[in-house]
């Protein structure tokens, strides 16, 4: 017995019914693939990797518009994102002390908004929020 015999849809002497068959079947296994095959997003967003960079990077994760600023004993500077869910990495250079990330969503979405430091690929401080224009600080 063939494939052809087992999908039923495509056995069908009906032209029409083959045809609803083979768009039936070609939807199932194009979910399949989809499934199989690792989205964009978590190819992209991982943060620890064994090539993790050896000074302070901060992390912003949102579904919404934001804008802020990074804080460290050495400098200030201002920084902002239109909120494509992908993490955006922020190398921090020079070797500070000590490091202050203040980011506030732009719109009244309820997204989820998440900040993080890393230090050699390791988290040393996160904190997230999903109100309207909501505010994260974090502080190493």
């Amino acid at each position: 017995m063939g494939i052809k015999e087992k999908l039923p849809l495509v056995n069908s002497g009906n032209k029409g019914i083959r045809i609803v068959g083979y768009v039936v079947y070609g939807i199932v296994l194009l979910m399949v693939l989809g499934a199989l095959v690792p989205s964009q997003e978590t190819s992209t967003s991982h943060i620890a990797s064994s090539s993790a960079p050896v000074g302070f990077v901060v992390t912003v994760t949102s579904e919404d518009p934001w804008s802020g600023s990074i804080d460290t004993d050495e400098n200030t500077r201002s920084i902002a994102g239109d909120g494509d869910v992908v993490a955006t990495r922020i190398p921090i250079s020079g070797e500070p002390q000590v490091v202050s990330v203040y980011i506030q969503k732009q719109n009244d979405d309820e997204g989820l908004l998440k900040v993080q430091i890393l230090l050699g690929g390791v988290v040393l401080q996160e904190s997230e929020t999903s109100v309207a224009y909501g505010v994260v600080t974090v502080t190493t």
